[in-house]
């Protein structure tokens, strides 16, 4: 379809308003039948997907969109959105573009350059959604595209767009930031992040074996959904506690990971594997190691001798960096603004917070249990989604324009 009869399409497109019956109900409909998807059961990022956006997650985030509200403005759609996914996470387009259409807006999203079974997947059960009767009119509210790496089409959507949206690796956000927007247009960007989880040693070394292996299954989910490549997966594992305490802990815990990839059937690539010895022998000359701990083909471990000898990249696959620290607050001189998750486990609330305002803003913008680094949320790499798809048009009546003492 050419770009201009795309545009055409969705400027035509009725406004739906934000959280409308229809959107909602579609979501409803998209969610239960990815679930029922036999192909879906094969992904568990799919089913995750689909679990997401059911019934309760679409009420929640109309509650939270109702609380957004005061009494001197109104929340609108800002229009037309142009959403450009990663390449590394499969799902990503689809969060993207639900929240901006539970909003009201209308959505041109470009679909991931490789098609994978997930892809495919999603877009033959939301396009079987919206060919029902019901859903007609949403049909020109949403168009899913695919093309190569072609400026031209890039810039024209662009320059459509009344928010573009980049998902992407620094490459992608640096290209696509030199194609203009119209002078209105907002823009969201998502680079290259850097992921961390922290234990506490003692904690750990304190749970059951059931707990434990619970711990792996949840580090599992962080860390292997998308093969360590998604920005909030993982790559960085902080030990808390005396030094016998956390050899007692990782130890249980990376035993545990090989258990959970033993149970999902999950295998590493050679290449992958070789690409992790590789990484992990260079850091021993570079004398940044102190030990590299091979668990199995799943799990590679590099001990390093403090946070300086950190090097923010990885060729995951299950390749981790380890850490020991007397206290979280150790963290505050390493973190940058290039850091995005901290998953945690066996920490009080106040530790967190203690932590986050030791920062001051300086980098890390979520911390959230083991087990949900890949969650998605309203709020993301420091945006307010809900808000950010929307603009706030103040609304003064001449009462409350007027003196209080009038």
């Amino acid at each position: 379809m050419e770009v201009e009869v795309l545009a055409g399409r969705l400027r035509s497109a009725a406004p739906t308003g934000p959280f409308s019956e229809v959107t909602r109900s579609l979501l409803r409909e998209f969610s239960k039948r990815l679930r029922a998807h036999p192909a879906a059961k094969a992904y568990p990022e799919v089913q995750a997907l689909a679990f997401s956006i059911r019934p309760a997650w679409i009420n929640e985030l109309h509650r939270e969109w109702d609380r957004l509200a005061d009494d001197f403005s109104v929340l609108v759609p800002r229009g037309l959105a142009f959403h450009v996914p990663p390449g590394n996470v499969d799902t990503v387009f689809i969060y993207s573009w639900a929240l901006s259409a539970l909003v009201g807006n209308t959505n041109v999203v470009r679909l991931p350059s490789t098609a994978t079974d997930q892809v495919n997947v999603i877009c033959e059960v939301l396009g079987s959604v919206l060919e029902s009767d019901e859903f007609t009119s949403l049909r020109p509210t949403a168009a899913f595209v695919r093309y190569g790496h072609d400026d031209d089409v890039t810039a024209a959507l662009s320059k459509l767009a009344d928010v573009r949206v980049v998902w992407g690796g620094d490459e992608t956000v640096s290209r696509i930031r030199r194609l203009p927007l119209s002078p209105a247009t907002v823009e969201m960007t998502f680079p290259d992040r850097f992921s961390l989880v922290a234990f506490d040693a003692p904690t750990v070394t304190r749970l059951g074996d059931s707990d434990v292996n619970w711990v792996g299954r949840a580090l599992y989910n962080d860390v292997y959904w998308f093969n360590q490549l998604g920005c909030s997966s993982p790559r960085l594992v902080i030990w808390r506690g005396e030094a016998e305490q956390c050899i007692v802990a990782r130890d249980r815990v990376y035993q545990a990971v090989v258990r959970a990839c033993d149970e999902r059937g999950y295998e590493t690539p050679l290449s992958a594997h070789l690409a992790k010895l590789g990484f992990a022998f260079n850091l021993a000359a570079e004398g940044s190691a102190t030990s590299i701990r091979y668990f199995s083909n799943e799990a590679t471990v590099v001990e390093l001798c403090d946070l300086s000898a950190v090097r923010r990249t990885s060729p995951g696959g299950g390749f981790f960096l380890d850490v020991r620290v007397d206290t979280l607050l150790d963290l505050v001189d390493f973190v940058a603004r290039k850091d995005q998750t901290l998953t945690h486990f066996g920490f009080e609330r106040a530790d967190l917070v203690e932590l986050v305002a030791a920062l001051n803003g300086r980098g890390i913008d979520r911390l959230v249990p083991v087990g949900q680094a890949m969650t998605f949320s309203r709020y993301w790499d420091g945006y307010d989604l809900l808000q950010a798809f929307s603009r706030r048009v103040q609304v003064l009546d001449v009462h409350r324009a007027a003196p209080a003492n009038s």
